[in-house]
């Protein structure tokens, strides 16, 4: 969809033919105690494309470079 977005349809096959995928599913599960605090220590994402699900919690906050 990237390839195609800029009109660069005519390299599609060749970058899929030379990539390797990976799809990583991750759940955090929350906390175990009464505490009203929830979320992570911030961290970052050592991959391209992030999607988040926030879960009908507000307040998620994204660091981008």
């Amino acid at each position: 969809m990237i390839l195609e977005s800029l009109g660069l349809e005519k390299y599609l096959e060749e970058h899929i033919g030379s990539t390797k995928y990976l799809l990583r599913v991750m759940k955090y599960k929350g906390p175990q105690t009464s505490q009203t605090k929830l979320g992570l220590n911030s961290h970052t994402d050592k991959n391209i494309v992030t999607i988040l699900h926030q879960n009908q919690v507000e307040g998620l906050e994204v660091q981008t470079n």
